[in-house]
């Protein structure tokens, strides 16, 4: 039988429990968290078990949050903090806040993730990471 390449072994890092694909760690964790810190969200991250933050406001009306995966999330994101976007057809976007910094992003090959990634950097531009590292806005 052949092997599944689908889950990589023990040693690669968290694994999205439903679907076997790497977790984003490091910078990609917390540019999320700086997104939603902008956004004001209430949120726990959960390491190894999942690719989004788990909302906890009891308002939310989602469960889950990751605009670098999600387009709607993004969309979401960027009209809510009001940034322009520059989509250059199979080279680059820019995402940019009100007052700040431009945030490129070159498609290689795929312009949804780019701009995606472009929007979530921009939204976590000049934003200090949450304090405590597995949650924001101080719920545990």
């Amino acid at each position: 039988m052949p092997e599944d390449k689908t889950l990589p072994n023990a040693d690669a890092g968290p694994v999205d429990c439903k679907v076997g694909r790497l977790v984003e760690e490091g910078a990609d964790v917390g540019m999320l968290k700086a997104a939603a810190d902008a956004l004001g969200l209430q949120y726990e991250w959960h390491h190894g078990c999942g690719d989004a933050l788990h909302l906890t406001a009891p308002e939310a009306t989602a469960i889950y949050w990751n605009p670098l995966r999600s387009d709607a999330d993004a969309l979401a994101l960027a009209v809510s903090l009001e940034m322009d976007l520059f989509v250059r057809a199979g080279r680059w976007t820019e995402a940019v806040r009100p007052m700040g910094p431009a945030c490129k992003e070159p498609h290689n090959g795929d312009p949804l993730a780019a701009t995606r990634r472009a929007i979530v950097r921009a939204a976590s531009a000049g934003r200090k990471p949450p304090n405590d590292s597995m949650s924001g806005r101080g719920t545990n």
